[in-house]
């Protein structure tokens, strides 16, 4: 073998030696949140909606996906909630009902925290959801129901009746 072929031969395996070093740390990563998680979701774009259900502690894992978790309509329960959320990669949007007292609490990695609730120590008769966040590179965003944007409906409407009134 020539100079030329060694140097592509160890090239080429170190590039392998790469691919598996990432690929265990991926498999690992994924093991352990679909462990921990009663929900896990790898590179979806999925809801979940708790229409109409008590809600009760819940722990979420997710990887390069886009997620909503829909508490608006949910039926809480008197004991204080828990959400626990661990995301790397991944958007994560919480909706929770206007009435309720939420208090966001965790740790991030190159991420954003959007938390658009503010936390009342003096409320003792609203329900009480505690939201524990490990974020890597993740977008969470936390809002009350009443702040959820419907862009379509609003543009379709307003077209239907520019032409109708003419």
């Amino acid at each position: 073998m020539n100079k030329r072929h060694k140097r592509m031969f160890f090239v080429v395996l170190s590039i392998f030696a790469f691919i598996g070093v990432v690929a265990t740390k991926i498999y690992y990563l994924v093991s352990k949140l679909k462990k921990d998680a009663d929900f896990f979701f790898f590179k979806s774009n999925d809801r979940l909606d708790y229409s109409n259900e008590e809600f009760e502690d819940t722990s979420v894992g997710c990887i390069y996906s886009s997620l909503e978790i829909d508490l608006s309509e949910s039926l809480p329960i008197k004991d204080p909630m828990h959400l626990s959320i661990k995301s790397h990669y991944s958007t994560v949007e919480v909706i929770v009902p206007d009435d309720w007292n939420v208090r966001l609490q965790g740790s991030q990695q190159k991420g954003y925290i959007d938390n658009r609730i503010e936390f009342n120590q003096d409320d003792f008769d609203s329900p009480l959801l505690f939201i524990q966040y490990e974020t890597k590179a993740s977008l969470l965003e936390v809002k009350k129901s009443g702040e959820v944007e419907d862009f379509f409906v609003d543009e379709t409407n307003n077209e239907l009746a520019d032409e109708t009134s003419s």
